[in-house]
C-alpha cells in the first residue's frame, strides 16, 4: 500500500462561513467531538501525553468557556488541545474569513513581513520606509515579548521532535496569526536586537493592498530540484520534497547520469526543509545508490475504527479485508513487506562518497530516506531530522460540526 508520509502544509487554511459567533455549547461539543476522533482515531494519541493529563487538558478548556465566540477565537483555543498530542503529521487548518473581512472593509495590517525561527522571530522585510533590517532580531511588539508571541504561536502546531516543524507550518500566515491572538491594525512598535543594541520603532498600520504590493516585491523562492558542481569532483543535489515521484525520477535520471559522465566521486544530498511525501519516493531515490536489502519499515499498524473502515473500504479494499472484522480500537499489523533487492550490480548506481544533509525540517518519507542511508552504511548523515524512527502517517480528513474547522488526524503507525 502506498503511504502519504509528508507534514500537512496545503491545507492550512479554511474557508468558513464568517459572521456568526459559536455558542459556548457549540463550543463544548465540537471539542467533545475533536477529542473523540482524536481517541477513536489516532493508532498512539497517548503516546506523548498522558491518557489522564489529555482528558484534564480537554475538561480544562471547557470549563473556561463561558461565553460565545468568533471562529478564529474558537481556533485559538481548540488548535492546541490537537496539538497536545504531539504529532506533526495531524494538524487543524486556520481560518481566514474574518481577515478577509476585515481587510475588505478597510482594516491595516502590519507593515511588515515576519520570519518565525524555532528560537527567535525575525524581521523578513519592511513594507513601508523603516530603520529596522531585514535579520534584525525582534525583542517585542506592541509591548508584548517576542518569547511570548512564541509560545502561542507554538501551541498551535504539534511536533515529536522540536519547534523546527512547527515553523514550517505556521509561518505562511504569521501575520494572520497575530491579528488573530492580538487584534494589532493601527500602530506597532516594535523592538529589535541588533549589534547588542535595542532599537524601538513605531510604524502605523498599511492597506492590505500596499502589504500585498510589498510582498509581490519580495517573491517568495521556494526549493527545486538541482544540481550543482561544487568542485570538479564534487556536487550538490537538492531533493525539495517526496511526493513530486515523477519529477523526482526525471530529474535524477538526468543528474545521475551526468555525474557519471562528470566523474563525480563526492555528492552532497541536501534534503533540509524536506517534508517528505509518498513512500514510494524513498524506494525511487534509494535505487539511484548502491545499496543492500532493505525494508522501508520493520513493521506498520492501522488503527481498526469505523471511519477508517469506511475509508479503507472505498480506497484500498486489501486493507478492509485485513481490518474488517477486527474489533473497534485494536491496532492491526499490515503484512510484511517483502525485502527490496540489493542492486550493487547496477553499474549506474552512484557509489562515491555519499554525504546527505538534514534539519529539523526534514520531516516523515525524508527523515525515513536519511535515517535508512545511516541504518544501511550507504553514506553519512549530518544534522537531526524533525521526525522519530517510529511514526504515524496515512491522515483522514474531518469536519467539526459546529464550527465547521477542517482538522487531520492519522490512520496508521510506522516503524523503521
Amino acid at each position: 500500500m502506498e503511504r502519504i508520509l509528508i507534514l500537512f502544509l496545503a491545507g492550512i487554511l479554511s474557508l468558513n462561513s464568517f459572521g456568526h459567533e459559536l455558542s459556548v455549547s457549540a463550543q463544548k461539543a465540537d471539542i467533545d467531538s475533536l477529542c473523540n476522533q482524536i481517541i477513536n482515531v489516532h493508532p498512539q494519541p497517548f503516546r506523548y501525553i498522558g491518557k489522564t493529563k489529555f482528558l484534564a487538558k480537554r475538561d480544562s478548556l471547557k470549563t473556561v468557556i463561558k461565553e460565545s465566540a468568533s471562529l478564529s477565537n474558537f481556533y485559538l483555543r481548540i488548535a492546541p488541545l490537537l496539538a497536545s498530542i504531539q504529532d506533526g503529521h495531524c494538524s487543524m487548518d486556520m481560518p481566514v474569513d474574518e481577515r478577509i473581512e476585515f481587510t475588505k472593509n478597510g482594516g491595516k495590517v502590519m507593515p511588515m513581513t515576519i520570519r518565525l525561527n524555532s528560537d527567535c522571530l525575525l524581521v523578513d522585510y519592511p513594507c513601508v520606509d523603516s530603520k529596522l533590517r531585514s535579520g534584525d532580531t525582534l525583542k517585542s511588539i506592541n509591548g508584548v515579548s517576542c518569547a511570548e508571541i512564541m509560545r502561542r504561536i507554538f501551541s498551535l502546531q504539534g511536533s515529536e521532535v522540536n519547534n523546527e516543524l512547527k515553523c514550517k507550518v505556521l509561518s505562511r500566515n504569521l501575520n494572520i496569526l497575530l491579528w488573530y491572538m492580538y487584534g494589532w491594525s493601527e500602530k506597532f512598535t516594535f523592538e529589535v536586537l541588533r549589534d547588542n543594541k535595542i532599537i524601538s520603532e513605531t510604524l502605523e498600520g498599511i492597506a492590505s493592498g500596499e502589504y500585498l504590493a510589498a510582498k509581490r516585491l519580495h517573491p517568495q523562492t521556494s526549493k527545486k530540484f538541482s544540481l550543482e558542481y561544487i568542485d570538479e569532483k564534487t556536487a550538490k543535489i537538492v531533493i525539495p520534497n517526496f511526493y513530486q515521484i515523477t519529477e523526482m525520477k526525471a530529474f535524477c535520471d538526468s543528474a545521475f547520469a551526468k555525474m557519471k559522465t562528470d566523474k563525480i566521486t563526492s555528492l552532497y544530498l541536501d534534503l533540509k526543509g524536506n517534508p517528505g511525501g509518498a513512500e514510494s519516493g524513498i524506494e525511487v531515490l534509494m535505487d539511484y545508490f548502491k545499496h543492500p536489502a532493505y525494508r522501508i519499515y520493520s513493521d506498520g499498524k492501522i488503527k481498526v475504527c469505523e471511519v477508517s473502515k469506511e475509508y479503507q473500504k472505498e480506497h484500498h479494499p486489501e486493507n478492509y479485508e485485513l481490518i474488517k472484522d477486527k474489533e473497534i480500537g485494536n491496532l492491526v499489523t499490515f503484512p510484511k513487506e517483502p525485502l527490496i533487492p540489493c542492486n550493487y550490480q547496477d553499474t549506474n548506481a552512484f557509489d562515491g562518497k555519499l554525504t546527505v544533509l538534514v534539519d529539523g525540517q526534514t520531516y516523515s518519507a525524508a527523515s525515513t530516506f536519511a535515517h535508512l542511508i545511516s541504518k544501511n552504511k550507504i553514506g553519512e548523515v549530518r544534522g537531526i531530522t524533525g521526525c522519530p524512527t517510529a511514526y504515524t502517517g496515512n491522515y483522514l480528513a474531518f469536519r467539526l460540526p459546529n464550527s465547521k474547522l477542517n482538522y487531520y488526524i492519522t490512520t496508521c503507525v510506522f516503524r523503521e
